[in-house]
């Protein structure tokens, strides 16, 4: 278990560089900035001459702690955050430690979301607790997770490769066997299936389909559901 954040270079604090009057605050809280973009403008007390300021990083404006015509020193104009990139810290206890190194394949989950990623390093606690802490970094350009989330991280016992597998929730039981719904335009057809071994998201396939063949992953229990509701009908 873990909680996503914001990693370090992702955050900064935008000062003035010389004690002087607010003239101009470019941005507000929640407006998106680009790296260099002049976000205030202020006229220095010392030289009297206007100086600007730019955003030091892209991302978010979280923060806004100024307003025009207030005398500022060593006072943060603007707090920015990128979210785009989150780091998962991890806890990883002594019992883990022999299977959880730098760059092991790991699964970030938060409900149904979920991404795939690597372990990117690990850290000590920074106290007297005894894990370790693994930082992964995910992608988060649609927005899909916040910094403060718990998330879970899945890591791979091992890697195998297969030469086919399906998505878990393509297969479904009918008769006793496992099937795979194959869509042939508007036509459905259930393809009876002998599986290998599988993972949290797939499954594999060592006879029954061929590669490149288009079949149903999402909602293939509603198709189950409907074949087996003609055939009762029919039967009656």
């Amino acid at each position: 278990m873990g909680t996503l954040v914001i990693p370090p270079k992702n955050k900064a604090e935008v000062n003035a560089r010389f004690s002087g009057v607010v003239e101009t605050l470019a941005s507000d809280v929640g407006d998106s900035v680009k790296a260099g973009d002049v976000i205030a403008k202020i006229q220095s007390n010392d030289s009297l001459q206007t100086y600007i300021v730019k955003a030091p990083i892209s991302g978010t404006v979280v923060s806004r702690n100024v307003n025009v015509g207030q005398l500022v020193t060593s006072e943060t104009l603007y707090k920015i955050v990128d979210a785009e990139t989150l780091w998962a810290e991890l806890k990883v206890f002594p019992s883990k430690r022999d299977t959880i190194k730098q760059g092991s394949y790991i699964h970030i989950k938060k409900g149904s979301r979920q991404q795939d990623a690597k372990v990117k390093f690990l850290i000590p606690s920074g106290s007297l607790e005894p894990y370790q802490i693994a930082i992964v970094e995910i992608t988060n350009t649609e927005g899909e997770f916040s910094p403060g989330d718990m998330v879970t991280g899945v890591v791979d016992a091992q890697k195998v490769d297969v030469s086919l597998r399906v998505e878990n929730e393509a297969i479904q039981s009918m008769d006793g066997n496992s099937v795979v719904f194959l869509n042939d335009g508007n036509t459905f057809q259930a393809v009876p299936v002998e599986l290998g071994i599988k993972d949290d998201n797939f499954t594999e396939v060592k006879r029954g389909l061929i590669a490149g063949q288009i079949y149903v992953s999402k909602n293939s229990f509603l198709i189950k559901a409907d074949l087996e509701k003609s055939g009762a009908s029919h039967a009656h």
